[in-house]
């Protein structure tokens, strides 16, 4: 919506098209060609000119667009470490069992010596 209100009635005109200044349609335009973002900052990059008017005219890089990519980034890391130390548990898990199948096989080695 804050988008659609910075864009206002922006119509681009040919001289506008000509340098490149245009608002990218996100049915029909591939935003990675035009646009990276910083996932150590949250911010917007732009590749092109077209990426650059685009993200200047609706403020991409406002503070709260900011705050709400970086939130998204921390959320995907969390995540990852929570698969990472599952698969850690389940491994540890495995070492566990395995340690004490050998351990029963040296207890009954012992009492067969005896």
């Amino acid at each position: 919506m804050r988008c659609n209100q910075y864009k206002g009635d922006f119509w681009p005109d040919a001289a506008d098209l000509a340098q490149g200044r245009r608002v990218l349609h996100l049915r029909v335009d591939d935003n990675r060609l035009h646009l990276a973002e910083d996932e150590n900052t949250g911010y917007l990059r732009p590749l092109t000119a077209t990426g650059h008017f685009h993200a200047v005219l609706l403020r991409l890089n406002r503070p709260q667009l900011v705050a709400h990519r970086l939130a998204k980034h921390l959320q995907v890391i969390l995540h990852e470490k929570v698969r990472l130390l599952e698969q850690q548990n389940r491994d540890l898990g495995e070492t566990i069992a395995a340690q004490e199948r050998y351990l029963a096989a040296l207890r009954r080695q012992s009492r067969a010596r005896r």
